[in-house]
């Protein structure tokens, strides 16, 4: 205070009245400096502590008193700004000034803050936005916040500097400037900075007394940035527990259990502020009674193995249907390991709770379905499987006495009929053993989707070389070039599976039957997917009827001119999709067709 005091003595003043360097560039804190003035002639220096030594000494006085009095006042308020407003009132009653600012900084001094920035327009000190941006900094507003104390004057008789703003609505221009760093334990925090558009307005003694008044501010500056930091934080914390229907809770392990919740957890439970605070009630008296033991039980968990713990539990608001909570948190301890608190969040989880139920209830009602259509779908099943009997055994023995008494017709009767009576009875023979293969396939095509899956490796290259033995035995008059695919294996149900290629396969022999070069081919591909194919060269079909291939008696070609019943390919496709694979043609007329399906799992097995 002494060397405050002394600051502030009327010598000094006088002294420093002549002292005053030109500064090397000018003069605003937010831009370039302007041409910089040489040292003052010694008559005028003198001549100015003449003038000016009676109004530094009542300054002296004045800044005594002042100074004596700012603590108490800063220590009051709440805002930088508040604080700001402050100091520029203590700086307007030591000197005269036109424009006053008061900026914090970060810690690298990189960029700056403005708090309060005042400018006098028209003879009215106007409060003002900053004129450029704050990271970019005068010469001399550097200098001070790395080199200390700055002071800059201009002779009234040098033009303004283009790139200077001046003050007054553009019409006058700064000729004095101080600019100090605000400083914190020696680390600048802020600057301040007053200008005049009075030449020589200020002196190396009121630059002193500037740093002083800056230095002097500087903890509570500091403070409050500190507060209004940490005000802020938990604001931001407040509204992210709200937004997440969240609160926190302390309960202290010193045998007096006090509790603490937070006012969004008072909130989500319905309890007015403070409402059982410090009680144990706080904590258990919203928990449904029947959860508190499994809450209690979590707690005293979480202190003896010394881990987090996580419990969800149903509480009870005030003035509203029960929800559902989510508590996590953990135990702390002391150095000796003594648990001392624990500490913790709760969430409301009611919302997400109920969804996950109505999804638990949805899907029983699902399965519930389930259940009661797979009933349906096996007493279907079942009445599928009276009727095949019934056609197996039923429909037989008719057939076998009109196929049997049209057979005696012919052998002992035959001579006594004409040419068109002896047709007519190989007809009914023929319709019969028709009838007779076309029940024998319906059998197959109902019994392909009963039973369970065999699944193990299977050697699709052997049984198709089987299959195309049995052919060439069955029509030894035909000459087929046949090409298997050596080591084709595949996963799957063998016994099935055969039926798979005895259809494709006997397919293609047939419709091969009108071409003396017929071929018949039995491959794989990788591309685009694992695929087998069976091609052949024979009549091939009109793709426009591609969709009509895979379906019960559906037949591109007539009896007369092509053997079947139409159910085989129906047949290969309800065995490929038990088989979780798919099946396709594609042809062209005239030209032959290629059948193609996948399997799963298609590898080559060790067999």
């Amino acid at each position: 205070m002494r060397m405050l005091l002394a600051r502030f003595g009327v010598l000094a003043a006088l002294v420093a009245a002549g002292c005053v360097a030109a500064a090397s560039d000018w003069p605003g804190l937010w831009g370039k400096a302007s041409t910089a003035s040489a040292r003052p002639p010694m008559s005028l220096a003198m001549g100015a502590v003449v003038a000016t030594g009676r109004a530094r000494h009542k300054r002296s006085e004045s800044g005594t008193g002042v100074l004596c009095h700012l603590g108490p006042r800063l220590s009051a308020v709440r805002t930088p700004k508040e604080a700001a407003q402050i100091i520029l009132e203590v700086a307007d009653t030591l000197w005269q000034w036109d424009s006053c600012l008061l900026a914090m900084c970060s810690a690298s001094s990189a960029a700056v803050d403005p708090v309060l920035y005042v400018d006098k327009i028209d003879g009215q000190r106007t409060e003002m936005a900053p004129v450029s941006s704050p990271d970019q900094l005068s010469a001399s507003a550097r200098r001070a916040l790395t080199d200390g104390p700055q002071l800059v004057l201009s002779p009234a008789s040098d033009p303004l500097a283009p790139d200077v703003v001046p003050f007054g609505g553009q019409t006058r221009a700064s000729a004095s400037m101080m600019c100090v760093p605000v400083r914190k334990d020696s680390q600048a925090i802020g600057l301040l900075s007053l200008q005049s558009c009075t030449p020589n307005a200020y002196t190396e003694d009121d630059l002193d007394t500037l740093q002083a008044l800056a230095d002097h501010c500087g903890g509570a500056l500091e403070r409050i940035r500190a507060e209004a930091a940490l005000t802020e934080s938990n604001e931001r914390l407040r509204l992210a527990l709200a937004a997440g229907k969240m609160g926190t809770w302390t309960r202290e392990l010193d045998g007096q259990g006090r509790v603490l919740l937070s006012p969004e957890l008072e909130a989500i439970v319905g309890l007015h502020p403070g409402e059982f605070a410090g009680t144990e009630r706080a904590l258990y008296g919203f928990i449904h009674a029947e959860d508190q033991a499994m809450v209690r039980q979590a707690f005293a968990k979480a202190i003896e193995i010394k881990s987090d713990y996580e419990v969800e539990f149903r509480f009870l608001p005030r003035g509203r249907p029960p929800g559902w909570m989510l508590g996590r948190g953990r135990a702390y301890y002391d150095d000796a390991g003594r648990p001392i608190r624990l500490a913790g969040v709760a969430i409301d989880i009611t919302v997400r709770k109920m969804a996950a139920l109505e999804i638990s209830r949805l899907n029983a009602e699902l399965e519930r379905r389930v259940q009661e259509r797979t009933a349906q779908l096996e007493a279907t099943n079942q009445e599928l499987e009276a009727f095949a009997y019934s056609v197996s055994h039923d429909l037989r023995a008719p057939l076998r006495g009109i196929r049997g008494f049209s057979e005696v017709l012919l052998e002992r009767y035959g001579n006594q009929l004409d040419a068109e009576g002896r047709d007519y009875l190989r007809r009914a023979c023929e319709s019969s053993n028709r009838m007779s293969r076309l029940i024998d396939d319906l059998l197959k095509l109902s019994r392909v989707g009963r039973g369970e899956l065999h699944w193990q490796p299977v050697n699709l290259t052997a049984l198709a070389e089987a299959i195309v033995a049995e052919l060439r035995k069955s029509h030894p008059e035909r000459a087929v070039a046949v090409a298997v695919g050596p080591n084709l294996r595949a996963e799957g149900d063998e016994r099935l599976l055969r039926l798979v290629l005895d259809n494709l396969l006997g397919n293609a022999w047939k419709f091969t039957s009108q071409r003396t070069d017929a071929r018949i081919e039995f491959g794989f591909t990788a591309e685009p997917e694992p695929t087998f194919f069976v091609r052949d060269n024979g009549v091939g079909f009109d793709m426009a009827h591609a969709s009509k291939l895979f379906g019960v008696f559906s037949r591109l070609h007539s009896a007369e001119e092509f053997p079947g019943t139409g159910i085989g390919l129906a047949t290969v496709q309800r065995i490929i999709k038990r088989h979780r694979g798919r099946v396709w043609a594609a042809g062209v007329v005239n030209q032959g067709a290629v059948f193609y399906f996948t399997l799963p799992d298609t590898r080559d097995f060790e067999l």
